[in-house]
């Protein structure tokens, strides 16, 4: 029987979750016939008062910053009620570490900057609180190289990236130092979902880091990457992908690693991610991801796996207003936005 204090905190995720745009608000957007037009909808939502501030400076930086402040304040505001309700401190640090997706965003974009010699200020990044964020961004941003950037996180939860410095100093390849802040992030929330209650939140979790690898090992493979650049730059946590196999097909070869994923139950969509990817359409294999864990999170909207859909639903819409309004604003047709959309 579940205690009242999840019963609550379901309750009230629920009526969150009626401020979320549902998809057919999400598609009527794409459809709109410019930015304008768009920004003046969202003027009826949760991003009213930053709408009103784009809507006076209509550039891309102040789409991305006004919709970055939307997404951190719905995740502070979640914060603020689950740490009102009365439930196990346990689903807390759950729900608080899921919440760490904000932080591991940032890292990347920092991650990825430094690696391509470009500098990234913190007002590029989603402004976090020390409520929701573990990391000093302060101090990451001036950093100028990845060995830096590695040693400003040993004291963090993220201290296992230096254990592939080499490696990626080796190869050069960015993908094996995500693959660890992944796994730092993935393995903690696995980790804290033990238990019969914790299946959903499995399922939702274990679904995107399996979805993930695929993604990773389709690009990697198809770019004729190195054996061990695809052998580093998995996350080593599977769902319903064995992933010690996929690591011993690698080491034979990348094309068994293919096949297997092939054979399992998302061969639906490995098949369509291969296709799109073959045809260079990056962006839409992106896509396919986040439509995926779109229906996840809607078919497991309940229980203990209510706060993580929510905050999954959250960052998903985050992504789809900033792909509709910059794709506006850059004039490109509603009919190639739509693809990059989870709906």
């Amino acid at each position: 029987m579940r205690s009242g204090g999840i019963i609550y905190l379901e309750v009230r995720t629920r009526a969150l979750k009626g401020h979320l745009l549902d998809q057919s608000m999400i598609k009527n957007l794409a459809d709109l016939p410019n930015v304008e037009n768009v920004l003046s909808h969202l003027l009826k939502s949760d991003y009213a008062t930053e709408m009103e501030r784009a809507l006076v400076k209509p550039e891309p930086t102040v789409f991305e910053n006004s919709i970055n402040k939307v997404l951190s304040q719905r995740f502070e505001k979640y914060y603020d009620i689950v740490s009102s309700i009365a439930i196990s401190e346990k689903l807390k640090e759950l729900i608080y570490t899921y919440m760490r997706r904000l932080e591991v965003k940032n890292l990347k974009r920092i991650l990825r900057a430094v690696h391509s010699g470009k500098l990234v200020t913190e007002d590029a990044l989603i402004p976090l609180s020390k409520k929701i964020t573990s990391v000093n961004f302060e101090e990451l941003v001036k950093v100028r190289t990845i060995k830096e950037f590695v040693e400003l996180l040993k004291e963090t939860d993220y201290r296992i990236i230096a254990e592939k410095l080499k490696e990626y100093m080796k190869y050069d390849a960015i993908s094996i130092l995500e693959a660890k802040i992944d796994e730092a992030y993935y393995g903690r929330i696995i980790e804290l979902s033990d238990g019969k209650s914790g299946k959903p939140v499995i399922k939702i979790v274990g679904t995107e880091v399996d979805l993930r690898n695929i993604l990773t090992l389709l690009q990697l493979y198809k770019i004729g990457a190195h054996k061990d650049v695809l052998l580093n730059s998995i996350i080593p946590i599977g769902y319903r992908i064995n992933i010690v196999r996929i690591l011993d097909l690698i080491k034979k070869s990348p094309e068994y690693a293919k096949q297997m994923i092939l054979s399992t139950s998302y061969r639906n969509i490995v098949t369509k991610m291969d296709s799109l990817l073959d045809e260079g359409r990056e962006e839409e294999a992106h896509a396919l991801l986040d439509k995926t864990l779109r229906r996840i999170a809607m078919k497991n909207f309940r229980g203990v796996s209510a706060p993580i859909a929510y905050l999954l639903l959250i960052d998903i819409e985050a992504s789809d207003l900033s792909k509709i309004i910059i794709g506006k604003y850059l004039k490109i047709e509603k009919e190639k936005i739509s693809t990059l959309l989870s709906v």
